[in-house]
């Protein structure tokens, strides 16, 4: 099974917005975080990231439990509490976003192995139209997964390059707009698998203190 950075609830900090007189929606915490998801059935939510405007959350919904497929992203509303299923569950499939740049300028980004394969890149409109899959390449070279946009160009999205489940992972980006050139930006036998993230000031990645 392959990892995924994981939060079991989906909480956000009540100063976002997200203050309802509905508990049926979410619930205060002693931490001042508000609970937007409830799980009816053994479903794990994960992966949290806010849209562009702070009014809504992407994450992943794992039908079977933790890590368990299938697994659909879903959108939901911080005020109201209103799911909507942007990427459908299906069959033993995985849709994984990142909880990190994966919701920029109305398109999303998220690994999926929805062809059949290994784990590809996906991009698309974040009502779940405009589907792309951005990557292809063959299961025996590894997955692809934790994929987040440069928040200065869309075209650039950096994920996570695993050739087992097994460490070391490495540090890879896509290049949509050089034909999806795909560049590895660490080899060193150390690296493992860690969030990405953009610096925009200096528009570099990091990782664990590895930049590029």
């Amino acid at each position: 099974m392959i990892k995924h950075f994981v939060c079991c609830a989906v909480l956000v900090l009540a100063g976002s917005g997200c203050v309802t007189d509905d508990d049926t929606v979410s619930e205060v915490r002693n931490d001042d975080a508000w609970r937007l998801t409830f799980s009816s059935g053994g479903e794990s939510a994960q992966n949290p990231t806010f849209s562009p405007d702070g009014n809504f959350v992407l994450f992943t919904r794992f039908m079977d439990g933790y890590n368990n497929p299938p697994s659909e992203l879903v959108k939901i509303n911080i005020g109201t509490g209103e799911e909507t299923v942007v990427i459908a569950a299906s069959g033993d499939v995985e849709n994984i976003n990142s909880p990190g740049s994966s919701w920029i300028n109305g398109r999303i980004c998220w690994s999926s192995d929805m062809a059949g394969g290994t784990n590809e890149i996906y991009t698309a409109d974040d009502n779940g139209t405009g589907v792309v899959q951005v990557t292809d390449h063959p299961e025996s070279e590894g997955y692809y997964i934790e994929p987040v946009f440069n928040p200065v160009n869309t075209d650039k999205i950096v994920f996570e390059y695993g050739a087992s489940d097994q460490p070391p992972h490495h540090i890879a980006i896509v290049e949509v707009d050089e034909n999806s050139r795909v560049t590895l930006l660490t080899s060193d036998p150390d690296c493992d698998d860690r969030l990405l993230v953009f610096r925009r000031a200096e528009n570099t990645v990091s990782a664990g203190g590895y930049r590029k």
